[in-house]
């Protein structure tokens, strides 16, 4: 009589009566409610369910006191749907309750488990259907341990969130094929990993004969959970251009539906049921449709309440012959995320209700059925509450570890295995959320994943700042490469060099409009001021990415890569060295004009900053906290990062470093202390930048499982690629790009090597135009960057006829320039006209201009190889002409009858002193000496 009495007041504690709800305004850490707010995050976009995704919002119970109508079928017809009604503003029909049966399949065959000492046999095969918003991954967890410990074969699913979902067909070839079982046991015993849509025919053929459990959820607490988690209200706005909160929604829901993406339909209406089997469509569901399910559901092992966790569990374990310690769960995905809760008038309740029909149906079936089984039992109130305080024991002991994030937790278990005790291992297991826990599976089962941060989507919408002479060029290169593969749009630059570099207001004029209205989906192709927030509108959704690299290596290298020395030297007529240059840097910043702006925290300046300063560094370290910031000189192991963040494969970080090759590289300088701490001093802001985010490289590394595997890996892989793109390394950019746009390479035969390394060689300029053609944007064959050249020099080749016309022409150009360009200097010999005389300055007259300290803009040159250096100091940007005209059997003939060899040959005394004066005398020949 006690243990009844004890029943009844548990009874009337959890659920006061059957015909109503419970009050869900209220906390419930001790039942298990707030479990309702754990589910996988599954997509950041409803419309796209079938992909994946995340969204890391939460949300919180509503407050649910308003009574449930009952919606069971009572002589309706088929096809007859309550929600009809609901659509239309009326009230859905109650009806009596379908009886619910006297016992669950499972208890039918409680002799199948039980022991000849009286005691049971665990259940080690299950198939769990997870429904969303419901408490489902703490569920999972409890599965996923209970499989840990008995060594049971787990379904998992390949992109680590999806078993078909949301299509049922795409079951079979969801999930990764484990090796063959060695023993008798079956190839799967648990199927519970991840979201699928029930199929019983389906899931058989993967795991027969095993017990079926699901859970529900109280529709109303369900849809205002799942309005929050899913962003619907946002959905709305960017189809309508208003915010339209989930009370005017419900005032009006046929009118809203059509503004949201179908994924909101499928999550929020009748949600539940779509879960377990039944179609979204027009005449969804029909009232037949949803007793025949219900009926069905009656023949699983288990149908869990959220609101009653602990109560289900407890049954649960009881069914299945477990433990208690196996049932016991760590609250995930609501710690510390809880918002204020709706209050929802009891109107606008009982038209969620309505909306959610056949949910309710199945909601109120099942709750009482719950708490009839539960009323059937023995002791039950004991047991729960040895449950609850089993729960508290782990919530106390684990409390140490529940601030780790899913990395960390599988990290421990992973790399320090061997150092965990069973208590702690126990905590990081029961704190491990779905998609982790198949990962950690996925090794202990033989089949791991490539570490990956974005389960399994590979992302593609990407914005990579690139800074100056920092590897940039190579890692662009890799992101075009990735784009081309998967036909991204690409944000390119006009000129092919720059976009808006070195102003930020020049961006929006900066690039080419592509075909259609698609957004953009990379930047990254040419140097651009970073610009936040106008990058992101351009590329929506994007991973941010940039370069650091050491300072002092870099200053050095920007040093002789922009030719500092000789600039100076030109300007202020005299050497001035790096040691010189760096005992009073202050007087040469003016001289050097826009090279200072690449020598003086020049990467603080490609990440935004107009002026430096201690505040708007820190404020810009803040901002590149959210970035993935690669470390040149760190480049493998950033190179890993980088791919494990984007989800990419290996193959896609092999590369090939460009401006690297013979041609391109300096001698190491050597540079003292003093030296180095003066470049340091000077590229301050940039030194604070590399040294944070250095050492945030080395803290994120150090809680990735498997990083020293991989970089052997990638390192393996790049000297396999280095080998086999030797025979195309000293090719030039041009041949590179015309080979790739012919199309003749076999790309998966023989010629796949040739194609995998022009590809990689191809520097970003010849890059860029590659796209475009791909792209339908080609550009005009150019090859000064789209940059008209008003700099030019004509160096004189003897015996060319066309020489005065090449002449002529650059008189020409110049003249026309002059009359666009005010003062347009023009440097040009004083005697006769070129178009007459075809002769240029002299070296004498150009070295007298030099001397003058004279720019000129168009200078013809007589002697190429006295003149080169000084007539690149005197026209800057200089573009050398070299122009070859004739076959040299043709030049042979013109040059012979020019100096009248014949005449000359036939002159004997002529010829005489000739070959006197060349030192040489030739042998009598009997022919009259034609030689």
């Amino acid at each position: 009589q006690q243990q009844q009495q004890q029943q009844k007041s548990l009874q009337a504690t959890a659920f006061p009566q059957f015909d109503g709800e419970p009050d869900m305004d209220t906390e419930q850490d001790d039942d298990g409610a707030d479990l309702a707010d754990d589910d996988d995050a599954v997509s950041e976009d409803p419309g796209q369910l079938s992909e994946g995704g995340a969204s890391k919002d939460n949300d919180n119970e509503a407050n649910v006191n308003t009574p449930t109508e009952s919606l069971e079928e009572d002589g309706k017809e088929d096809g007859d749907s309550p929600n009809k009604a609901a659509e239309h503003g009326g009230q859905a029909e109650s009806t009596e309750p379908t009886p619910v049966p006297p016992q669950h399949a499972l208890a039918q065959r409680e002799s199948q488990l039980q022991q000849s000492d009286g005691t049971c046999k665990p259940m080690t095969r299950l198939v769990y259907i997870k429904t969303h918003k419901t408490g489902s991954s703490t569920l999972t967890n409890v599965f996923h341990r209970f499989a840990v410990k008995h060594q049971l074969r787990v379904v998992l699913p390949k992109g680590n969130l999806f078993l078909g979902w949301p299509r049922s067909k795409n079951l079979l070839t969801s999930f990764v094929p484990l090796p063959p079982s060695t023993d008798s046991r079956p190839q799967y015993e648990v199927f519970c990993s991840a979201h699928s849509r029930y199929n019983r025919g389906l899931v058989e053929q993967i795991v027969p004969d095993a017990a079926y459990i699901t859970v529900l959820r109280h529709p109303v607490s369900h849809f205002l959970s799942s309005w929050n988690y899913w962003h619907t209200g946002d959905h709305i706005f960017e189809t309508l251009g208003r915010r339209v909160s989930v009370e005017e929604f419900l005032t009006s829901p046929e009118k809203f539906w059509s503004k949201a993406k179908k994924g909101d339909w499928d999550l929020l209406s009748n949600n539940a049921v779509f879960d377990l089997g039944l179609d979204h469509n027009e005449t969804f569901p029909s009232r037949s449709e949803v007793v025949s399910l219900v009926k069905h559901l009656d023949t699983f092992a288990m149908v869990l309440i959220t609101e009653h966790m602990d109560e289900s569990l407890v049954l649960l374990r009881r069914k299945m012959c477990w433990e208690l310690e196996d049932v016991v769960y760590y609250a995930l995905k609501v710690v510390g995320q809880r918002r204020p809760k709706p209050k929802l008038v009891p109107e606008l309740q009982q038209k969620i209700m309505q909306i959610d029909w056949a949910d309710a149906m199945l909601y109120e079936h099942f709750n009482k059925s719950l708490w009839q089984q539960i009323n059937a039992q023995q002791g039950f109130a004991e047991e729960l509450q040895e449950f609850r305080n089993l729960k508290e024991k782990f919530s106390t002991q684990c409390a140490s570890t529940a601030e780790m994030s899913e990395d960390q937790h599988r990290f421990e278990l992973v790399e320090h295995s061997k150092q965990l005790k069973p208590e702690q291992k126990h905590c990081h297991l029961m704190q491990l959320d779905s998609p982790g826990f198949v990962k950690y599976l996925k090794l202990t089962h033989g089949v791991p994943d490539l570490e990956c941060h974005t389960q399994g989507r590979p992302r593609r919408q990407i914005v990579f700042i690139k800074t100056h002479k920092t590897g940039s060029s190579t890692l662009t290169n890799m992101f075009h490469r990735f784009a081309l593969r998967s036909r991204l749009r690409v944000v390119l630059p006009k000129n092919n060099l720059y976009l808006g570099w070195p102003e930020k207001s020049t961006l929006d004029g900066s690039y080419v409009q592509l075909p259609g209205t698609k957004p953009f989906d990379m930047l990254c192709s040419a140097h651009a001021r970073l610009q936040r927030a106008k990058m992101a509108q351009l590329v929506p959704n994007a991973n941010f990415v940039t370069v650091l690299r050491n300072p002092v290596e870099q200053f050095i290298s920007s040093w002789d890569y922009w030719h500092v020395e000789e600039h100076l030297a030109a300007t202020l007529g005299h050497k001035v060295t790096l040691e010189t240059f760096l005992q009073n840097p202050d007087q040469y910043w003016e001289p050097l004009g826009s090279r200072a702006k690449l020598l003086r925290n020049s990467m603080s300046f490609d990440l935004g900053l107009d002026t430096i300063s201690q505040d708007t560094v820190a404020h810009l370290q803040n901002e590149l906290d959210s970035f993935v910031v690669l470390i040149q000189d760190e480049m493998d192991a950033s190179l890993v990062l980088l791919r494990r963040v984007l989800c990419w494969n290996m193959e896609d970080i092999v590369h090939s470093s460009l401006k690297v090759q013979d041609g391109h590289k300096h001698v190491r300088r050597s540079v003292t202390e003093a030296m180095t701490k003066q470049i340091r001093a000077i590229n301050w802001a940039d030194d604070q930048l590399y040294q944070r985010f250095k050492a945030r490289l080395h803290d994120r590394l150090r809680t990735e499982i498997g990083v020293a595997e991989e970089l052997d890996l990638l390192k393996q892989m790049q000297a396999k690629h280095d080998e086999r793109c030797k025979p195309w390394v000293s090719e030039s950019q041009q041949r590179h790009r015309y080979v790739l746009l012919q199309g003749d390479l076999d790309t998966d035969g023989e010629d796949a090597d040739e194609f995998v390394c022009r590809q990689a060689l191809l520097d970003s300029p010849d890059f860029v135009k590659l796209l475009k053609q791909r792209l339908g944007r080609p550009d005009r064959e150019c090859h000064t960057q789209g940059q008209k050249r008003s700099q030019l020099v004509l160096f004189e080749t003897q015996d060319v006829p066309a020489t005065a016309a090449v002449g002529f022409a650059m008189v020409r150009l110049a003249q026309m320039l002059r009359r666009g360009i005010a003062g347009l200097p023009l440097a040009w010999p004083d005697h006769g006209s070129v178009q007459l005389a075809g002769r240029c300055a002299s070296a004498q007259q150009i070295d007298a201009w030099a001397s003058s300290g004279k720019h000129v803009t168009v200078l013809c040159a007589g002697d190429a190889a006295h003149t080169w250096q000084t007539a690149r100091r005197l026209v800057p940007g200089l573009m050398e002409f070299v122009l070859v005209v004739d076959e040299p059997s043709e030049r042979f003939v013109r040059t012979w009858r020019r100096l009248n060899i014949a005449k000359l040959a036939t002159d004997n005394g002529a010829g005489s002193k000739q070959r006197a004066r060349r030192g040489a005398e030739p042998e009598d020949d009997d022919d009259g000496g034609d030689d």
